[in-house]
């Protein structure tokens, strides 16, 4: 703190350097305030200098604050800069630019998909703020395309995927989510993430067409889901309700109303 306030210490980058690693600190004891303050000071002292992916950084860190401290309206303002800098910026298109921006749009649409699930949103604006995660979606996976094996962020990867095949439920494209379901490699998901995908592939099974073929595949997911979460009722209770309330109602497509019962 000493180094990053002195006004003798003329090397503005590393001032600047030091603001962004207090306000880290900050953030990992949940003082968020005090990190919010100093994530403020990185950003200015990074546009003076004009260093673009550290400035793009440094407000996509202040806009995880705000997300915590329900600044929403601030949090959505820290995003859009962050996307103009990194979308105009084109002399420096270094690998981390590529996956700020890949970053930028995912956390955009996550925005969006999360103003759009809260209660208290308007239901005039629901359909805007669900088309608008769609979009932001859609551009963080392109990226995610673009950079397969190259520069891409696996984590943000499968969290796209999974976000996105949820907007697409919502626009009853089943056979699209399903595919993009598809494309993750089961390996290198965590329990949770597997459950999460069956669960979504079930419903995407259930809903696209009522041929007996797709619901006994909706129903092998659901059941998947049951053995795996039966056991673990404390960690899983909310997944293994859903997956039983699913899986009755494929039964009773299927005409077991015995079992579905």
């Amino acid at each position: 703190e000493i180094i990053a306030k002195r006004e003798n210490v003329r090397d503005e980058l590393k001032k600047s350097d030091f603001a962004l690693h207090i306000a880290r600190l900050f953030f990992e004891i949940q003082k968020y305030t005090e990190a919010k303050s100093w994530f403020k000071l990185a950003v200015s002292g990074y546009e003076e200098l004009n260093i673009i992916d550290k400035q793009c950084e440094s407000l996509l860190d202040l806009a995880g604050v705000d997300k915590i401290l329900h600044s929403y309206t601030s949090q959505r303002a820290n995003l859009e800069q962050a996307r103009r800098l990194i979308k105009d910026d084109k002399s420096d298109d270094t690998i981390l630019c590529k996956q700020l921006r890949q970053k930028i749009e995912f956390q955009l649409g996550l925005f969006y998909w999360t103003s759009y699930e809260r209660e208290n949103t308007k239901p005039e604006d629901k359909d805007d703020y669900l088309t608008k995660t769609k979009y932001h979606l859609q551009e963080s996976y392109r990226m995610v395309r673009e950079g397969k094996g190259k520069w891409n962020d696996e984590e943000t990867e499968v969290d796209t995927i999974i976000l996105l095949g949820s907007v697409l439920l919502k626009f009853s494209s089943y056979a699209k989510a399903l595919k993009l379901f598809k494309t993750i490699n089961r390996e290198e998901l965590s329990e949770q993430e597997q459950i999460e995908i069956d669960l979504l592939m079930g419903e995407c099974c259930l809903n696209q067409t009522e041929d007996a073929s797709s619901l006994c595949s909706s129903l092998s997911y659901f059941e998947k889901v049951i053995e795996t979460t039966k056991n673990k009722q404390a960690e899983y209770v909310e997944e293994l309700l859903s997956a039983y309330w699913l899986a009755g109602l494929s039964c009773s497509k299927l005409f077991k109303y015995t079992k579905a019962v």
